[in-house]
């Protein structure tokens, strides 16, 4: 018998790329939003791992996964968002998220994630705190396989620290980008509202432009870059990012 796999995700696209993922190995179910994603659930102890979107109309993924954990509180659940940030991060790792992704996520990224959740784990552990509770190791995969983990920043200077690894390595290499503060001011212009300094927003953005540098360039820079200009992709996140997130 299959383990079986729970996905709640509210667009339907994204929804048929995660079952066509998943289903050669595990008997996959889907929801479309958070209440129907509990109904499925139950008590929780038929699924194996919970794939779980946070930004969803009506009920947020936190929110679910509140109710989840309280209902069995050794679930495995995986959060996935669009929209990550430390905070978030944290949040989800408190109330006992055992990985959390960030879209888009590929094929094996996922499947990889899944593994990773429903691997056994020492007694008394099965809500794992990371190993500093207070900023939890973040990790993007790049398409052309770079690992990036964020550092400890200064976002209020527009400086942004990162670790990133070439392929299965496991020596780092540390990293700088830094947003001018024309280009911060360039994006609350043509969004038409401000975002705090710190805001997790500045992150993401500095995260994407070290993802495209990694992509372009293929190799890890022996130096800060630096974002002076932004595009209109960066501009779409801009509209749709969460105020005061």
């Amino acid at each position: 018998m299959k383990d079986r796999i729970l996905i709640v995700e509210d667009e339907a696209p994204i929804r048929r790329l995660m079952t066509m993922a998943l289903e050669s190995e595990y008997d996959v179910t889907v929801a479309e939003d958070g209440p129907s994603g509990l109904a499925s659930f139950g008590d929780g102890r038929q699924w194996q791992a919970v794939l779980l979107d946070q930004r969803m109309p009506g009920m947020e993924g936190l929110d679910v996964l509140r109710r989840m954990k309280a209902t069995n509180p050794g679930v495995r659940v995986v959060m996935i968002t669009a929209y990550p940030s430390i905070d978030l991060a944290v949040d989800a790792m408190k109330i006992g998220a055992v990985d959390f992704l960030r879209k888009p996520v590929t094929p094996d990224i996922l499947r990889s994630a899944v593994k990773a959740a429903m691997r056994p784990r020492p007694a008394g552990s099965e809500s794992p705190k990371p190993a500093r509770p207070d900023r939890p190791d973040i990790e993007t995969i790049t398409m052309n396989g770079f690992r990036i983990v964020h550092e400890e920043s200064d976002a209020a200077q527009g400086i942004h620290r990162f670790k990133v690894f070439a392929g299965a390595s496991e020596a780092g290499t540390p990293v700088v980008v830094q947003i001018t503060k024309d280009a911060m001011a360039n994006v609350e212009r043509m969004v038409g509202r401000r975002f705090d300094q710190a805001s997790g927003y500045w992150e993401v953005l500095a995260e994407d432009y070290l993802a495209a540098f990694l992509w372009n360039d293929q190799h890890i820079p022996a130096k800060p870059i630096v974002l002076r200009e932004v595009t209109a992709d960066d501009l779409n996140d801009a509209n749709f990012w969460p105020t005061g997130a």
